[in-house]
């Protein structure tokens, strides 16, 4: 068919309005298109910090494990030196005067508990 024919058939006037609903219709899906990308392209980043984020949680997560081990064993070693320090202060006080022998009988108790209980 002929565009004179089709003219005749249609009339030049229903050819242009097709034209342009065909012209709109195509520039809206482009425009749909191009927004669509433009929008995954901005959110790109944002996933890319959401990933970031999440594998410092974890790993921050870790570190809290390790440092609440790490104070548990500091805790024992304060309780340890403590009765090292108990121990050396009822020596001196033995040496200094040859007395307190029940001290030294009671700190050796509580050692012997505490080596017992570690």
């Amino acid at each position: 068919m002929t565009i004179h024919a089709l003219t005749t058939v249609m009339g030049a006037e229903d050819i242009q309005t097709a034209a342009t609903v065909l012209t709109w219709v195509l520039g809206l899906i482009i425009a749909v298109g191009g927004a669509s990308t433009v929008i995954i392209r901005m959110m790109s980043p944002f996933k890319v910090l959401k990933k970031r984020v999440d594998e410092h949680d974890k790993r921050l997560d870790k570190h809290d494990t390790f440092f609440a081990a790490d104070k548990a064993r500091m805790d024992k070693a304060d309780e340890t030196n403590k009765l090292i320090l108990k121990a050396m202060l009822a020596l001196v006080d033995h040496g200094i005067d040859g007395n307190n022998i029940e001290r030294l009988k009671t700190t050796k108790t509580e050692i012997n508990n505490y080596l017992i209980n570690k």
